[in-house]
């Protein structure tokens, strides 16, 4: 079972003193990495990231995104 401590991981991406993913916080962190996408890519992927619609990505959301992709069938 995963912890509900924030992890390493998503603490990568927080920009915010709460902790949550913002717009600013995934674009930088996918830069560092070598990804460059759109401001309105961006905003899509936040917003389909945001599971329990509140209007952030928290750490609940992180771990709802985390599960769903270590689900999902290779291709």
């Amino acid at each position: 079972m995963p912890s509900l401590m924030p992890s390493k991981k998503s603490e990568q991406f927080a920009k915010n003193s709460d902790g949550s993913i913002n717009e600013e916080g995934l674009a930088s962190t996918l830069d560092r990495v070598g990804i460059s996408i759109s401001p309105e890519e961006v905003k899509k992927a936040l917003q389909k990231a945001d599971y329990n619609k509140d209007g952030e990505v928290g750490f609940q959301d992180f771990l709802h995104v985390m599960r769903t992709a270590s689900t999902s069938p290779s291709v």
